[in-house]
């Protein structure tokens, strides 16, 4: 089976889209210029309406470069993907922890920036009242 993504002659080159190259996105819904979130089409697909999926003024099917590969290939993939899904989950709460504890910093930071500041008055005001 050919996969294709779809191209936009219409939206790509264009201020728009960064003068990028812009692809439909999933279920014909939507424009990306990465292509890795570009929607997948089927060669059916592209063949029932190719004046919708394929027409060369506004938009361009483009066969996807790939072959199939072995379930256990596809299994390792989809095994590989979970871990760095779970590791990005892990890294964003360390990341939103981080930023709490940063929060909390500044405020500790401010109030003892106060402090000083109403130490230093306190100091100023001894020192003329000892003159």
């Amino acid at each position: 089976m050919n996969i294709y993504i779809i191209k936009s002659l219409k939206w790509s080159g264009t201020p728009n889209y960064s003068n990028k190259i812009v692809y439909w996105g999933e279920n014909s819904s939507g424009y990306t210029n990465d292509i890795n979130r570009a929607g997948l089409y089927t060669e059916e697909q592209i063949m029932n309406k190719p004046h919708y999926f394929n027409n060369g003024n506004t938009t361009e099917a483009i066969l996807v470069d790939s072959k199939a590969i072995s379930d256990e290939e596809l299994e390792q993939m989809q095994l590989g993907l979970e871990i760095e899904k779970n590791s990005l989950i892990d890294k964003e709460s360390h990341y939103k922890e981080l930023k709490k504890n940063i929060k909390d910093l500044e405020v500790e930071m401010k109030n003892i920036g106060s402090s000083i500041v109403k130490q230093e008055q306190e100091i100023r005001i001894q020192t003329m009242l000892k003159q």
